[in-house]
């Protein structure tokens, strides 16, 4: 509610500052303007001073700052004074989303030095930490460019008077207005853009300067993006009154600016510098001008994935055969039911890729371990791995086996108990900190410094030494990946040719939805081995059904829990009814209406897999949500 409030206020206040600055202005005149015409745009957009029309997500934010170093601002035409000289400035700013398709955002300078010319002394002073007229926006995209062949926005903003107006730095008063966005891509990595506003404000007559209180606004630009942590971009602008539209050169600064911006690995840090000069020489157009800052734009998994799905990334056949074999998991039956005439042709081909995927955790990395007294009899087939599949194939049977003991598995080693759960949790362990940990080492152990590198280092390089050079590649490979660039490595990732979030184990967000008589959710609810415990692969899954439930008032559900086939009948109810009352316990404390839920156990029954193998009962143990009433 507080939010909402101080959102309510904000867009009031923009709103009706923006009335009076274009209502109560063209009643006076003054003789002091605001010199300082080149500012950042608060969410770090394609280009430095106009604006593109992509806006911040919701709850995404945006805070930097720019440096700039401008030569000789301000001259008058006839007796070569020098009204503003050279001025050292740092502009602050932020923006905040909305919605996907709305942001609110500020930008403020800070004058560090500058030179002015004093009307009592005729001469230049020195003046250090000044203030200039901040500004509040707003932006609001209409048209998305990734979706349409052109993008559109409109942004109104408002001046906040606060700048020293007797240096030129501020306006003396509230003024406003807005822009209108074009911006189109050219191709894959090119990016042009055109801004047309208008603005409000008092009429100027100050010496050679005059102004109406009606100011044009125009600016284009074209932003070029090599690869992924570059881009050069290049812009013009200017402002005019319209009272006598680009007729008197001193009102009528024109400005061209370019640089280059790095876009560090999606960790939403952006460093960029670049230079720019007066095209025309009016009151705002530099002989020079220099600029460099940063900014940090918040970029967790979810906003990357987003991301990506806006740009429309491209994956590789590779990944998205490798996605449809996880898939499948869930699309065939077990070998012994598959029937050719009803199910999917592809799952023969899975059931052989699974045969290996379960036998690249059950036995030892090194064949020199392999002991057939103790090991699976058909070790040796991992052995020869590279040679009787390609290498897409090999990469997919190590990240079924990732996928399914993640799925098997306690989240983390402390929780692992050897008598109760899968005996390859512990190599699935040992995988898991090597893919997290490899990239962090450096390649020869010889170079490692504890002082350093991360002490899990030592570890990963005996991991290397046992699954030696040919499978290591295999492993390195799928770590390092991320096919649908979602920011969840493939090695994580149960749709690794689908954009999605890390709390989803990279799969996309899906809503929960009733089939026949049952809310069928985005993933399965499955449980370890004589557990109960929530994982946290589960949670995205259950905040799905509370806003199922919270969309639809009418929807009861009874969350039924299963077991598998181990254990007595009477130890098999106990723990399902547990994993249903845990299940239904976490959906009231996430938001469901307890007067909603029930809670069943039904033991070890109605089974979806067979209580053969090890991924059959752990597709059994499982909660489901039948629908009561909707």
């Amino acid at each position: 509610m507080h939010m909402r409030y101080l959102l309510k206020c904000y867009v009031r206040y923009l709103s009706l500052s923006i009335l009076v600055s274009f209502i109560s202005p063209g009643l006076f005149s003054a003789d002091r303007f605001n010199i300082l015409t080149f500012t950042p745009h608060p969410d770090s957009g394609s280009f430095f001073h106009i604006m593109d029309t992509s806006t911040l997500y919701q709850l995404q934010f945006n805070v930097g700052s720019m440096v700039s170093y401008n030569g000789l601002q301000l001259k008058e035409r006839y007796t070569d004074v020098k009204i503003v000289d050279s001025i050292l400035e740092e502009h602050f700013f932020g923006a905040f989303g909305v919605t996907d398709w709305m942001e609110i955002g500020f930008s403020a300078p800070l004058i560090f030095k500058g030179y002015f010319y004093d009307v009592n002394s005729t001469s230049n002073i020195k003046k250090d930490y000044l203030t200039g007229d901040a500004v509040a926006m707003m932006k609001f995209r209409i048209l998305d460019r990734e979706s349409s062949p052109i993008g559109l926005a409109i942004a109104p903003f408002v001046t906040i008077p606060i700048g020293d107006e007797r240096y030129f730095l501020g306006e003396g008063g509230v003024s406003g207005g807005g822009d209108l966005i074009l911006d189109a891509k050219l191709g894959k990595y090119a990016l042009v853009a055109l801004n047309l506003g208008m603005r409000g404000g008092e009429k100027v007559s100050f010496r050679d300067i005059d102004k109406g209180n009606c100011i044009m606004r125009l600016g284009g630009g074209v932003s070029v993006k090599p690869s992924d942590f570059l881009s050069i971009s290049g812009e013009v602008f200017t402002e005019s009154p319209t009272n006598h539209l680009f007729a008197n050169k001193v009102s009528t600064p024109v400005e061209a600016a370019g640089g280059v911006t790095l876009d560090i690995a999606k960790t939403g840090l952006k460093v960029y510098a670049g230079g720019g000069a007066g095209i025309i020489r009016g009151a705002g157009s530099p002989n020079w001008r220099f600029f460099g800052g940063l900014s940090y734009r918040l970029m967790n998994s979810k906003y990357i994935a987003m991301d990506t799905r806006r740009a429309g990334v491209t994956v590789s056949e590779a990944a998205k055969k490798e996605e449809m074999f996880i898939q499948l998991k869930e699309k065939c039956p077990s070998p012994d039911k598959y029937d050719p005439n009803r199910d999917d042709p592809a799952c023969p081909k899975y059931y052989e890729l699974k045969e290996m995927s379960d036998l690249v955790v059950k036995c030892p990395s090194n064949p020199a371990d392999f002991n057939p007294e103790i090991h699976d009899q058909s070790c040796p087939k991992v052995y020869t791995l590279n040679k009787v599949y390609s290498p897409a194939e090999v990469r997919t049977i190590y990240m079924m086996s990732f996928v399914d003991l993640s799925l098997r598995c306690p989240d983390t080693v402390e929780e692992y108990n050897p008598n109760v759960h899968d005996p390859a949790c512990p190599k699935y362990y040992d995988l898991k900190l090597a893919a997290e940990t490899m990239m962090k080492c450096p390649s020869n152990p010889a170079d490692y410094d504890p002082n350093i590198h991360d002490p899990a280092c030592p570890k990963v390089y005996e991991i290397k030494e046992e699954y030696g050079k040919e499978n290591w590649v295999v492993v390195k490979s799928i770590s390092i990946a991320d096919s649908d660039s979602d920011g969840v490595a493939d090695v994580f990732d149960r749709c690794p040719a689908t954009p999605g979030e890390a709390e989803r184990d990279g799969c996309p967000k899906e809503k929960a939805v009733i089939s026949g008589e049952i809310l069928k959710t985005a993933q399965p609810i499955e449980f370890a081995f004589n557990s109960v415990d929530i994982k946290k692969s589960m949670i995205p899954v259950l905040f799905d059904v509370v806003e199922a439930m919270a969309e639809n008032k009418n929807l009861r559900l009874r969350v039924l829990g299963y077991a598998d086939i181990l254990g007595t009948k009477r130890a098999n109810l106990s723990v399902s009814k547990t994993r249903a009352e845990r299940v239904r316990d976490y959906l009231v404390k996430i938001g469901a209406d307890p007067s909603r839920l029930e809670a069943v156990g039904m033991g070890a029954s109605d089974f979806v897999a067979s209580n053969a193998t090890p991924e059959g009962r752990a597709r059994n143990r499982r909660v489901v949500f039948a629908v009561i009433a909707k």
